[in-house]
C-alpha cells in the first residue's frame, strides 16, 4: 500500500531500489550519477547501457551527482556545526 504521495514511502522506495542496484549491479551507493541511470533505465537498461544513447539523460543523471554532492557537502558541515557547538548550541 506504499504511496507516491507519501515521503516516508517514497524514500523508502529510493532506499530499497539502491541497495538492489548496488547488490545486483554493484554500483556504489554513493555513486549517485550510476544509480539514478539504473533507476532510470532498469536494472536491465544499465547492464546494456541504454542510456549511451541519450546524451539528454547523462546530463540529467550529471545534474543529480551534481545535486547529490552539494546536498552531502552542506549536511556534512551542519553536523561539523552541531558537533562543535551541542545541540543547537545549547549544550
Amino acid at each position: 500500500n506504499a504511496s507516491r504521495a507519501n515521503f516516508r514511502d517514497i524514500t523508502d522506495f529510493i532506499g530499497w531500489y539502491t541497495k538492489q542496484s548496488n547488490k545486483m549491479l554493484g554500483i556504489s551507493m554513493n555513486d549517485y550519477y550510476n544509480q539514478y541511470l539504473a533507476y532510470h533505465e532498469g536494472h536491465s537498461g544499465w547492464k546494456k547501457k541504454s542510456f549511451k544513447s541519450k546524451e539528454w539523460l547523462m546530463q540529467v543523471a550529471k545534474n543529480v551527482e551534481l545535486n547529490a554532492n552539494k546536498y552531502k557537502k552542506q549536511l556534512k558541515q551542519c553536523e561539523d556545526q552541531l558537533n562543535k557547538k551541542g545541540l543547537f548550541g545549547i549544550f
